[in-house]
């Protein structure tokens, strides 16, 4: 009876060794050739939960090795690299937040700006300051990814957060109302490349996309929502700042502001009866009377694109109870706008700053960043983007461009673009379409701005191609001084203009003759409020005069405008003479 009982559970566990075995072998296979790497398939669980990693390491040769944004993070973080081992006295800094901090595809956000000031107002390359902000994340989100960046070596987060938390728990609704043992079984499943290779052939493999609409599904906010966004801010910032703590890493939070003069959702109802008495009010400058009832009508929005008043309170409260740098964004922005009222003078929309908002932004921060930077510490530097090669000939270049070390090689194309020969634009294209790597091709298009123009067709292709169009368009400013106007929602229609342009202008090949010729044009786009646009005119200016007549492109309008008169004055003189 033994022996039949023995052999019965033999044949069992044989049956399920074969069994495991059949998995196992394709798995392992699939794995090999890496098909369906994690890094580069759609995240299904869009960052809020599961094992997905927002940046991995890539090794450059000389260089060492880089982490960079993963490519299936690419449609809702930008692309980002620091070094795996950060440089001894370096100061590494995190920002996160919403779209407001990720700032689109032109990074119309503070922290491009927050880069540009301590540059000029540090200059001693100790702070790293790296962009994790997330279009369309919740806090809950940012605590997900706050636990992965804690692992990289901070030493401050910057968290600027609250716009998106109604428009989380709607949107995602399916997907937050999953039970825990529904979660564990998806992110479990999720880990197995044959599970991939199913949906793959059963066509369920969908890219992990939302489209925000004005009004989320579901009709107006509950009292049930609003408390439950209050509690769930609470649990997650708190538990935020225990992780960052525990890093011994230092944070400044603070909310993100908004334009009161933006109408609420909706027609007929007390927030918009609220707003169109604020707007009475504001047309009698009554002005504190008016700024009371725009705050009345925020407070009743029936579906908050803003987050509603509740929220600033309870991130100030986390801020005390966890000792962070508290600052208020919005007070600042009562301080700075007309009237006292924020409104499309300092904001794109309800909730996006401007340039001259994310100026503000910038400047508060950096205060912030200065109280608790240590002065006097060793000096450590950021990533040396600058790349250097000996004088050779183009044929040494052309050699070059094949070369293992991936640094020598993006030298040598670097060099090459700076070669007077439309001939070699081939040899530029092969090589960026033969890398591999978005970190090499990224620190490629940081090099253009004082290309030769040959190599302005190809960067015109590049200008719609997420994630290069702003690397692709600030080298196009540089090089030929042209800005057709448009920014972030209009890539297709701006490239169509640069094509035209390039149509017309194609025969004026030498890049300084080319800026030469429109001198008084770029002179009058020190005035554009594309701060992107202001840091080309006056590189370009200082590049053909050799001064910048004290013109500073981080200044506000206000403060820019004598030094843009100093401009125009030099331009009629040139004229003269």
């Amino acid at each position: 009876m033994k022996s039949k009982h023995s052999n019965k559970k033999f044949k069992i566990l044989v049956l399920i060794l074969i069994n495991l075995t059949i998995l196992v072998i394709p798995e392992c296979f699939l794995r090999v050739t890496g098909f369906a790497k994690q890094e580069e398939r759609p995240d299904p669980f869009f960052g809020f939960f599961g094992s997905y990693r927002a940046y991995g390491p890539e090794t450059l040769g000389s260089f060492g090795t880089v982490l960079g944004t993963n490519p299936n993070k690419l449609s809702t973080l930008q692309l980002e690299y620091f070094t795996s081992n950060k440089k001894p006295g370096a100061i590494r800094i995190f920002c996160l937040g919403g779209s407001t901090v990720h700032g689109s595809y032109y990074r119309e956000t503070y922290v491009r700006v927050l880069k540009l000031l301590t540059a000029q107002q540090m200059g001693d390359g100790r702070l790293e300051i790296i962009n994790c902000g997330g279009a369309g994340y919740s806090i809950q989100q940012i605590l997900k990814l706050a636990r992965e960046l804690v692992h990289y070596e901070p030493d401050i987060f910057i968290i600027i957060t609250g716009h998106n938390e109604f428009s989380s728990i709607r949107y995602h609704r399916d997907l937050l109302n999953q039970g825990p043992f529904v979660r564990f079984m998806r992110v479990f499943l999720d880990n197995f490349r044959l599970v991939h290779l199913l949906k793959h052939f059963l066509g369920v493999i969908k890219p992990a996309k939302i489209h925000y609409e004005h009004t989320p599904p579901h009709g107006p906010i509950t009292a049930e929502e609003r408390a439950y966004i209050l509690s769930q801010m609470r649990t997650n910032l708190t538990e935020t700042a225990g992780i960052i703590t525990q890093a011994n890493a230092k944070l400044i939070l603070g909310p993100a502001a908004m334009n009161l003069k933006h109408p609420p959702s909706g027609l007929r109802n007390k927030a918009s009866l609220y707003y169109l008495e604020a707007e009475i009010l504001l047309s009698e400058r009554r002005y504190e009377e008016a700024y009371q009832a725009y705050w009345k009508a925020l407070e009743h929005d029936i579906s908050p694109v803003r987050m509603f008043p509740a929220q600033i309170d309870v991130i100030q409260e986390i801020a005390g109870k966890v000792g962070a740098t508290y600052i208020n964004m919005q007070t600042l922005f009562n301080q700075q706008a007309p009237e006292g009222i924020p409104g499309n003078t300092l904001f794109n929309d309800s909730v996006h700053p401007n340039c001259e908002g994310n100026i503000i932004i910038a400047r508060m921060v950096f205060q912030a960043l200065k109280k608790i930077i240590r002065p006097g510490e060793q000096s450590g530097g950021d990533i040396d983007r600058r790349l250097v090669l000996p004088e050779l000939k183009p044929e040494e270049l052309i050699r070059m461009l094949k070369n293992k070390d991936p640094l020598t090689a993006l030298a040598a194309a670097v060099k090459l673009s700076k070669q007077k020969d439309a001939n070699y634009i081939n040899e530029i294209r092969t090589y960026f379409a033969g890398t591999k790597s978005l970190v090499i091709k990224k620190m490629f298009l940081e090099n253009m701005g004082t290309a030769e123009s040959f190599v302005i067709p190809f960067l015109i292709e590049l200008i719609t191609t997420n994630p290069f169009i702003f690397d692709a368009r600030q080298a196009l400013l540089s090089i030929t001084g042209q800005f057709f106007g448009l920014r972030s929602y209009f890539v297709e229609q701006v490239a169509g203009m640069w094509k035209k342009w390039w149509k017309k202008n194609a025969s004026s090949l030498n890049r300084r003759q080319l800026l030469g010729r429109q001198i008084g044009a770029v002179i009058s786009r020190l005035r554009s409020d594309d701060l992107n646009v202001r840091l080309a005119s006056i590189s370009i200016l200082k590049e053909l005069t050799g001064t910048t007549l004290e013109y500073n492109a981080l200044d506000l309008i206000q403060e820019r405008e004598s030094a843009v008169c100093s401009w125009e004055e030099y331009q009629d003189h040139a004229i003269d003479d």
